[in-house]
């Protein structure tokens, strides 16, 4: 029974967490610190409440597999896990933002 309440209280945290940050921020906050992104496979673009929820239910089936879903990064081609594949999303590297040293407007036109 204790079992059962350890693994609600898992999913209880567990769903809002994943689901949510993938949605609105991208990311989770230890994909944030190394700097990688959960983007559309497709477009590019952020993902869709469907997505990270397709992605979630995607992992929960990899553990289910005994990481065979994770394993299969090391054989797909774009080197893809299940649950990027299953929710059409891929995990990337974050482009560094261009920032420049001298405001755009203070610049003179030669």
């Amino acid at each position: 029974q204790i079992q059962l309440i350890q693994f609600g209280a898992s999913l209880f945290l567990s769903i809002p967490y994943y689901i949510g940050f993938h949605y609105k921020m991208g990311a989770t906050p230890g994909k944030r610190m190394f700097k990688i992104v959960v983007k559309d496979y497709q477009t590019g673009g952020s993902i869709s409440l469907g997505q990270s929820v397709g992605r979630y239910l995607g992992t929960m089936l990899s553990a289910l597999t005994f990481g065979i879903g994770y394993l299969m990064v090391a054989f797909h081609p774009k080197k893809r896990a299940l649950h990027e594949v299953l929710s059409n999303t891929v995990s990337l590297i974050a482009e560094p933002k261009q920032t420049s040293i001298v405001d755009p407007a203070l610049r003179s036109e030669f």
